[in-house]
C-alpha cells in the first residue's frame, strides 16, 4: 500500500507540474503592449515637475487634528 501511495504523490506531482509548465508557455507569445507616444508637453512637465503657481508652503498636509 505504501508503494502505491507514493506513485500517487508522485504521479500527481508530475501533473501539477506539467499544468503549471503549460500555462506558463501559454502566456508566452509575440505580442507586444500598448505602443505609446507621449506628447513633448507631457514629457517636458515629468522631466522638469514644478508645484501649481498657485501652491503655498505649509507646516502640515491636509486639514485637521491628526489624531
Amino acid at each position: 500500500m505504501k508503494m502505491q501511495s507514493r506513485i500517487y504523490v508522485v504521479l500527481i506531482f508530475f501533473l501539477s507540474a506539467m499544468f503549471c509548465a503549460l500555462q506558463g508557455l501559454a502566456q508566452e507569445g509575440n505580442e507586444t503592449g500598448v505602443d505609446l507616444k507621449p506628447s513633448p508637453d507631457a514629457i517636458s512637465k515629468a522631466q522638469n515637475p514644478s508645484p501649481p503657481a498657485d501652491a503655498q508652503k505649509s507646516d502640515s498636509i491636509g486639514k485637521g487634528i491628526l489624531r
